[in-house]
């Protein structure tokens, strides 16, 4: 049986933390290039009810912002609003230029109808940093910051050989 909170949930805390943590400056360059377009069609790839990159959800229901920070590159990624526990209303990309130091981010909906702020490493480990309210500008503003300064999660997290990134492109 179909299960769409359970695919959303592979979605957005492993499909798509995995696919960045792959390769970041590949999933960056399409992320800053196509945005919402990007975004609705790894949702619908995962969720589909009908086959691939034909289920429910639409470009005009994600929004992007991306930014740069230093020597980061960011993006925070407003997606759907969660109809349970666990599910993302947004989410947050960070790396350095040359494609070091990846960061993934969630902004996750928990039992009490407020959001915590989390993050999950390249070994997928999963670390809550923050309650974070319920105000979307709030949200916005943790996200970015955490984002920025690369905080939340202890340093000394591997980051990828740029040199292998670079022959991916």
């Amino acid at each position: 049986m179909y299960n769409t909170y359970k695919q959303r949930y592979y979605n957005e805390h492993l499909h798509i933390p995995e696919s960045f943590y792959h390769t970041p400056k590949v999933f960056m360059i399409r992320l800053l290039k196509q945005g919402s377009r990007f975004l609705s069609a790894a949702y619908n790839y995962t969720e589909a009810t009908d086959g691939p990159d034909t289920g429910p959800y639409r470009q005009g229901q994600f929004k992007v912002r991306c930014f740069k920070s230093g020597d980061r590159i960011c993006a925070v990624a407003e997606v759907p609003t969660p109809s349970a526990p666990t599910q993302c209303r947004m989410i947050g990309f960070s790396m350095k230029k040359d494609g070091t130091e990846p960061v993934y981010r969630t902004a996750e909906l928990n039992c009490d109808g407020a959001y915590c702020l989390c993050g999950w490493t390249e070994d997928h480990i999963h670390v809550n940093i923050a309650d974070i309210g319920c105000d979307l500008a709030a949200i916005e503003e943790a996200m970015i910051q955490t984002l920025k300064d690369n905080s939340g999660v202890a340093s000394g997290i591997p980051a990828r050989n740029p040199d292998t990134l670079s022959a991916v492109i």
